[in-house]
């Protein structure tokens, strides 16, 4: 129930978006080189990253170059983005509200079982 959160890396697709976001006008070689991927990771993103995609508009003219062409987050792929941030961030809440609420309860019988020593003391002694 009260599993660790680990803080772990976005998913390819979120850090694509994400570059988008921060980085309109980029070229696939822009990113390609900024996301640091290995060879075999590059060919899934630069088909992720074409002309077509819903997530990306070209802002360029497109001259028939693929290495010419320039894009930016479209308003779907902000859309997506910000529904993600907004998840993670429930996601987040949901679990400091149930750690809280562990605390609490925790507490409450700690308070409990002191005010029935203290009913236990009274009588006894």
């Amino acid at each position: 129930m009260f599993k660790h959160f680990h803080k772990k890396e976005d998913d390819l697709h979120i850090r694509i978006l994400r570059y988008a976001l921060e980085n309109p006008g980029f070229s696939h070689e822009d990113l390609l080189v900024d996301l640091n991927l290995d060879e075999n990771l590059k060919i899934f993103v630069l088909d992720q990253v074409s002309p077509g995609r819903e997530f990306f508009c070209i802002m360029s003219p497109n001259t028939g170059h693929v290495k010419d062409n320039r894009y930016m987050l479209s308003f779907e792929g902000r859309s997506r983005l910000l529904e993600y941030d907004e998840l993670k961030e429930a996601r987040e809440n949901a679990h400091n509200a149930s750690v809280l609420a562990m605390w609490a309860l925790i507490m409450s019988g700690v308070g409990v079982f002191i005010s029935f020593v203290g009913v236990l003391v009274q009588l006894y002694y």
